[in-house]
Protein backbone atom coordinates (compact mmCIF):
# COMPACT_ATOMS: atom_id res chain seq x y z
CA UNK A 1 0.00 0.00 0.00
CA UNK A 2 1.28 3.30 -1.09
CA UNK A 3 0.03 7.09 0.32
CA UNK A 4 -0.77 9.03 -2.36
CA UNK A 5 -0.77 12.65 -0.06
CA UNK A 6 0.53 13.14 3.74
CA UNK A 7 -2.32 12.91 6.21
CA UNK A 8 -0.67 15.42 8.41
CA UNK A 9 2.19 17.90 9.19
CA UNK A 10 3.20 17.41 12.71
CA UNK A 11 5.06 20.49 14.19
CA UNK A 12 7.60 20.36 16.62
CA UNK A 13 8.95 22.86 18.69
CA UNK A 14 12.46 21.11 18.84
CA UNK A 15 15.23 21.39 16.72
CA UNK A 16 16.06 18.33 14.02
CA UNK A 17 19.64 17.18 13.99
CA UNK A 18 21.13 16.00 10.80
CA UNK A 19 18.64 14.26 8.17
CA UNK A 20 16.35 12.53 10.64
CA UNK A 21 14.14 14.33 13.64
CA UNK A 22 14.33 11.16 15.72
CA UNK A 23 11.85 11.77 18.52
CA UNK A 24 9.27 11.99 15.30
CA UNK A 25 11.18 8.32 14.88
CA UNK A 26 9.25 7.45 18.59
CA UNK A 27 5.99 8.72 17.76
CA UNK A 28 5.85 6.54 14.35
CA UNK A 29 7.11 3.26 16.81
CA UNK A 30 4.25 4.18 19.26
CA UNK A 31 1.82 4.50 16.52
CA UNK A 32 3.38 1.28 14.81
CA UNK A 33 2.31 -0.49 18.11
CA UNK A 34 -1.10 -0.29 17.60
CA UNK A 35 -1.11 -2.57 14.49
CA UNK A 36 -2.72 -0.67 12.28
CA UNK A 37 -0.51 0.55 9.90
CA UNK A 38 3.16 -0.43 8.90
CA UNK A 39 5.78 1.90 9.71
CA UNK A 40 6.83 2.75 6.31
CA UNK A 41 3.30 4.34 5.53
CA UNK A 42 3.07 6.00 8.93
CA UNK A 43 6.72 7.58 7.57
CA UNK A 44 5.18 8.83 4.45
CA UNK A 45 1.58 9.79 5.91
CA UNK A 46 2.83 11.44 8.67
CA UNK A 47 5.44 14.62 8.10
CA UNK A 48 7.45 15.93 10.60
CA UNK A 49 8.16 19.64 10.98
CA UNK A 50 10.91 19.96 13.71
CA UNK A 51 10.81 24.17 14.56
CA UNK A 52 13.71 25.71 16.49
CA UNK A 53 11.26 27.17 19.35
CA UNK A 54 8.20 28.03 20.11
CA UNK A 55 8.61 31.78 17.98
CA UNK A 56 9.30 29.04 15.06
CA UNK A 57 6.60 26.90 15.53
CA UNK A 58 4.11 29.73 15.52
CA UNK A 59 5.44 31.55 12.50
CA UNK A 60 4.51 28.00 10.75
CA UNK A 61 1.12 27.94 11.95
CA UNK A 62 0.69 31.17 10.53
CA UNK A 63 2.20 30.31 7.30
CA UNK A 64 0.26 26.60 7.45
CA UNK A 65 -1.52 27.28 4.20
CA UNK A 66 1.82 27.38 2.39
CA UNK A 67 3.31 23.98 4.37
CA UNK A 68 0.35 21.53 3.95
CA UNK A 69 -0.44 22.64 0.92
CA UNK A 70 -2.11 19.49 -0.29
CA UNK A 71 -4.90 19.64 2.86
CA UNK A 72 -2.87 17.24 5.25
CA UNK A 73 -4.20 18.44 8.96
CA UNK A 74 -1.26 20.33 10.96
CA UNK A 75 -0.87 18.84 14.24
CA UNK A 76 1.46 20.44 16.39
CA UNK A 77 3.22 19.99 19.94
CA UNK A 78 4.82 22.28 21.83
CA UNK A 79 6.08 22.13 25.31
CA UNK A 80 4.06 23.71 28.72
CA UNK A 81 6.36 24.84 31.02
CA UNK A 82 7.11 28.49 28.91
CA UNK A 83 4.48 28.57 26.28
CA UNK A 84 1.87 30.45 28.44
CA UNK A 85 3.90 33.30 29.84
CA UNK A 86 4.83 33.15 25.67
CA UNK A 87 1.35 33.96 24.84
CA UNK A 88 0.69 36.34 27.70
CA UNK A 89 -1.63 33.90 29.36
CA UNK A 90 -1.99 33.28 33.43
CA UNK A 91 0.15 30.42 34.56
CA UNK A 92 -2.77 28.37 34.83
CA UNK A 93 -4.50 28.87 31.72
CA UNK A 94 -6.11 25.53 30.40
CA UNK A 95 -4.87 24.09 27.43
CA UNK A 96 -8.04 24.99 25.72
CA UNK A 97 -6.89 28.36 25.67
CA UNK A 98 -3.59 27.76 24.77
CA UNK A 99 -4.87 25.65 21.29
CA UNK A 100 -7.32 28.68 20.50
CA UNK A 101 -4.32 30.95 20.94
CA UNK A 102 -2.15 29.34 18.30
CA UNK A 103 -5.40 28.14 16.32
CA UNK A 104 -6.48 32.11 16.12
CA UNK A 105 -3.23 32.38 13.86
CA UNK A 106 -3.37 29.87 11.43
CA UNK A 107 -4.90 30.18 8.08
CA UNK A 108 -8.78 29.93 7.87
CA UNK A 109 -9.37 26.56 6.34
CA UNK A 110 -6.28 24.72 7.33
CA UNK A 111 -7.40 21.73 10.16
CA UNK A 112 -5.31 22.63 12.86
CA UNK A 113 -4.94 20.99 15.95
CA UNK A 114 -2.07 21.35 19.42
CA UNK A 115 -1.60 19.28 21.70
CA UNK A 116 0.77 20.59 25.17
CA UNK A 117 3.12 18.51 27.25
CA UNK A 118 2.47 18.60 30.50
CA UNK A 119 6.47 20.41 30.73
CA UNK A 120 8.81 19.83 27.91
CA UNK A 121 9.88 16.91 25.95
CA UNK A 122 12.49 16.11 28.74
CA UNK A 123 9.34 14.97 30.64
CA UNK A 124 9.29 12.17 27.69
CA UNK A 125 12.58 11.54 27.96
CA UNK A 126 12.51 11.41 32.07
CA UNK A 127 9.55 8.38 31.25
CA UNK A 128 12.33 6.82 28.44
CA UNK A 129 14.71 6.85 31.45
CA UNK A 130 12.52 4.82 33.70
CA UNK A 131 10.49 3.15 31.58
CA UNK A 132 13.55 1.65 29.56
CA UNK A 133 15.80 1.28 33.29
CA UNK A 134 16.73 -2.50 31.64
CA UNK A 135 18.21 -1.19 28.64
CA UNK A 136 20.83 1.06 29.95
CA UNK A 137 22.26 2.54 26.24
CA UNK A 138 18.71 3.71 25.96
CA UNK A 139 18.01 4.78 29.88
CA UNK A 140 21.51 6.66 29.71
CA UNK A 141 21.72 8.75 26.86
CA UNK A 142 17.78 9.88 27.89
CA UNK A 143 19.08 11.01 31.75
CA UNK A 144 22.06 13.00 29.81
CA UNK A 145 19.66 14.19 27.11
CA UNK A 146 17.32 16.12 29.82
CA UNK A 147 19.97 18.66 30.09
CA UNK A 148 19.63 19.62 26.05
CA UNK A 149 22.01 17.44 24.53
CA UNK A 150 20.96 17.18 20.91
CA UNK A 151 22.81 14.04 20.10
CA UNK A 152 21.65 12.37 23.37
CA UNK A 153 18.49 13.11 22.30
CA UNK A 154 18.57 11.82 19.27
CA UNK A 155 20.40 8.24 20.34
CA UNK A 156 17.65 7.64 23.18
CA UNK A 157 14.31 8.13 20.74
CA UNK A 158 16.27 5.66 17.97
CA UNK A 159 17.32 3.44 20.76
CA UNK A 160 13.55 3.48 22.10
CA UNK A 161 11.57 3.30 18.88
CA UNK A 162 13.36 -0.28 18.19
CA UNK A 163 10.47 -2.40 17.31
CA UNK A 164 10.23 -5.14 20.14
CA UNK A 165 10.28 -2.76 22.82
CA UNK A 166 6.54 -2.54 22.59
CA UNK A 167 5.70 -2.56 26.34
CA UNK A 168 8.18 0.28 27.08
CA UNK A 169 7.05 2.41 24.79
CA UNK A 170 3.61 1.82 26.61
CA UNK A 171 4.96 2.99 29.79
CA UNK A 172 6.44 5.77 28.53
CA UNK A 173 2.54 7.05 27.06
CA UNK A 174 0.75 6.48 30.14
CA UNK A 175 3.65 8.13 31.95
CA UNK A 176 3.38 11.29 30.10
CA UNK A 177 -0.73 11.42 29.11
CA UNK A 178 -0.20 14.38 27.31
CA UNK A 179 2.55 13.16 25.21
CA UNK A 180 -0.50 10.11 25.29
CA UNK A 181 -3.02 11.76 23.77
CA UNK A 182 -0.54 13.52 21.05
CA UNK A 183 0.31 9.98 19.81
CA UNK A 184 -3.92 8.40 19.92
CA UNK A 185 -4.76 11.54 17.63
CA UNK A 186 -2.06 10.71 14.88
CA UNK A 187 -2.89 7.19 15.17
CA UNK A 188 -6.86 8.08 14.25
CA UNK A 189 -5.70 10.65 11.50
CA UNK A 190 -3.74 7.37 9.57
CA UNK A 191 -6.83 5.21 10.45
CA UNK A 192 -8.25 7.18 7.50
CA UNK A 193 -6.00 5.82 5.26
CA UNK A 194 -7.73 2.98 3.31
CA UNK A 195 -9.28 6.01 2.10
CA UNK A 196 -6.07 7.95 0.96
CA UNK A 197 -4.20 5.10 -0.43
CA UNK A 198 -3.82 2.82 -3.50
CA UNK A 199 -2.34 -0.62 -4.50
CA UNK A 200 1.28 0.05 -4.45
Amino acid sequence: MTVRAPVAVVLYEDAMRKKEFAPHRFVCACIGDQGRTELDVLNAALRPYPTNGVDALLQAVRRADKIATRGEHMIALVDGDRVRRHLGLSGDAPHSQIEGGFASEAPRGVRFRLFVLERNLETVLSAIESCFVAHRSIAQPASVARQKDIQKRDLAFRGASKRELRDERRCVLERVPSFGRFVQHLAELCNSLDGRSSAG
